[in-house]
């Protein structure tokens, strides 16, 4: 199956940024209402037949009424001197062809088009530098300079010699082939399109043989010098594109044979252009979903946070990342080869992208955001029933993914204050049993993998022992690389153990069992320093009813309610590692 030839080039584009140049004909402006070159001549032999009162006699035919009564060839330049003897008087008479009046400006006429606008986005985004147009008007350069783009022109040969080597220009340079409006020495007649000088020959050879080429809006006919020039390139490095809106004639024909050029029919430029650059940009944006670094996929999740419009794209990008992850890791052997330290290492090296946007979704994300979180990470055990039936390690490594991600996203939330995405992410996340293939094993993962050094007695498979280690030391390099804390450790430490603490109040008030977590360790081994239990005591002390974190949701907002869960779980945990623990009174 072929792809459609403006699929082709679209994607030709993006995979070739800067190496087509564009070849603009008076098409591209004919929605603007100005007129060509040719339409121009003709208006002005019909404003001296006028004056001669044989209006009527050269209506029919403009250049031979005038060829026969001065017995000469018509040429821009010499209608214009023969109607103004200045070159003030002369670009007053030229201007209204192209400059907006007042009934221009009501009509919208004499403005960038859309397909001027589409090529601008293009030309800023780096997919197009050079432009050839055989246009005297000054809509492409209106057109950039709108997008914040000060394009090189050059409207005759006299440019060429201080012009910057294409090569190095930065941003775009427009070849004024038959010259600018407000420039005497514009081309015209059959005679002036007859050939080029050999600077402008020499100037656009190297352009026609070192780049792909795109022509809109040009037929080819008439423009003698031009086709030769296009049919004297001795190479074809790159495709050739010829955008019409009807039949080739026969000297654009042989264009396309000699090149072999790709035809791409079109309603008109606007919808085309407008077409080619949405088709592009998908493609950009495509690939940007798939990212080769962190820090790319990092940038992107804020920059499609950023703004309510981009949710769909924020939707796509997480889902097809967590669909990576799913894809890397379900061949079984993916979970036999090797020890279980080496197996888990090949988890955390798949899903560090994964855990990464996660931590900065969680720090940049609005309340309004959560449900994207949410489906991403139940997607994770519904695809875990299905692909590891028969693979207890590999079903516990996955659930030891998602409890990092949770512990991720809510650590990212804490980090930037925002209690209330962390509360309602992990009470939703943990206490979602309406699915006996969702995440009701959720409690057991975390029970266990959270404990940093000690196995509680239903952690008994081996797998936990390697788990225990790797979720602190590994959600603090995935933290420290998104920059959401502080460079000292107090603020991830803290985010932390609030996160362990908070999902130990929400199991517990639902009676499910009692968590062990690093607290063990700290109790155990950090005499001295404040605990989890320390700081939600002071805290307590100073807000009451105003804790952010009951502010949330926790515990429904009851003070009350907090308080009893909380010496409850202090009393059993007690009973458990043996010291004593703050109450809350």
């Amino acid at each position: 199956m072929n792809l459609d030839p403006l699929t082709s080039l679209a994607l030709s584009m993006e995979n070739n940024k800067g190496v087509y140049a564009l070849l603009l004909g008076s098409g591209v402006s004919h929605a603007a209402n100005i007129k060509t070159g040719w339409g121009i001549m003709t208006d002005l032999i019909m404003k001296i037949a006028h004056v001669k009162g044989a209006a009527a006699e050269a209506e029919q035919d403009p250049v031979a009424w005038f060829t026969e009564t001065f017995e000469e060839e018509p040429g821009y330049s010499s209608l214009l001197e023969m109607q103004e003897p200045t070159q003030a008087t002369r670009s007053s008479l030229i201007a209204p062809y192209f400059e907006r009046s007042a009934e221009d400006e009501e009509n919208g006429d004499k403005q960038p088009t859309n397909a001027h606008r589409a090529i601008a986005k293009l030309v800023k985004a780096g997919y197009i530098k050079v432009i050839l147009t055989t246009n005297f008007d000054r809509l492409m350069e209106q057109a950039l300079e709108d997008a914040s783009i000060q394009p090189t022109v050059i409207a005759n040969s006299n440019d060429i010699p201080g012009a910057m080597p294409l090569v190095h220009e930065r941003a775009c340079t427009i070849i004024k082939l038959h010259g600018d409006y407000k420039d005497l020495d514009t081309k015209n007649t059959y005679e002036e399109l007859e050939s080029y000088d050999d600077a402008l020959n020499g100037y656009i050879d190297r352009i026609f043989d070192d780049y792909g080429l795109i022509i809109c809006g040009w037929s080819g006919e008439w423009d003698t010098a031009l086709r030769n020039a296009i049919q004297r390139c001795p190479n074809r490095r790159f495709q050739t594109y010829w955008i019409s809106r009807g039949e080739h004639g026969d000297k654009a024909r042989e264009i396309i044979d000699h090149r072999k050029a790709q035809p791409i029919p079109t309603a008109g430029a606007d919808e085309l252009f407008e077409e080619l650059e949405e088709k592009v940009r998908s493609i950009a944006e495509y690939r940007q979903v798939h990212p080769v670094t962190v820090q790319i996929a990092s940038a992107t999740v804020k920059r499609y946070l950023a703004e309510d419009k981009h949710r769909i794209k924020l939707h796509d990008f997480v889902m097809q990342e967590v669909d990576r992850f799913l894809e890397a890791t379900k061949d079984p052997t993916f979970n036999r080869d090797g020890k279980i330290d080496e197996i888990l290492e090949r988890y955390l090296n798949q899903a560090e992208m994964l855990l990464h946007i996660f931590a900065i979704g969680g720090y940049w994300s609005n309340d309004g955001d959560i449900e994207i979180w949410q489906k991403a990470l139940k997607k994770i055990p519904d695809t875990i029933e299905q692909n590891l039936r028969h693979s207890r390690d590999g079903k516990i490594l996955y659930r030891f993914i998602v409890a990092s991600l949770i512990y991720a996203f809510g650590m990212g939330a804490l980090a930037a204050n925002k209690h209330f995405s962390a509360i309602r992410f992990l009470q939703s996340c943990l206490l979602d049993f309406s699915d006996d293939r969702g995440i009701t094993y959720y409690p057991d993962i975390i029970r266990n993998i959270s404990c940093h050094g000690h196995d509680d007695t239903t952690g008994s498979n081996t797998v936990f022992k390697h788990l225990v280690p790797p979720l602190h030391g590994f959600l603090q390099h995935i933290t420290g690389t998104t920059n959401i804390f502080d460079a000292t450790p107090t603020p991830f430490n803290q985010a932390f153990d609030r996160i362990e603490y908070f999902t130990d109040i929400i199991f517990y008030g639902r009676k499910l069992y009692l968590p062990i977590g690093q607290k063990y360790w700290k109790i155990q081994h950090q005499t001295g320093l404040d605990t989890i239990f320390d700081i939600v005591h002071r805290e307590i002390c100073r807000y009451g009813e105003n804790w952010p974190p009951l502010k949330a949701g926790l515990c429904n907002g009851s003070l009350e309610n907090f308080k009893n869960t909380h010496n409850n779980y202090v009393e059993k945990l007690e009973g458990v590692i043996g010291g004593e623990i703050k109450r809350l009174d």
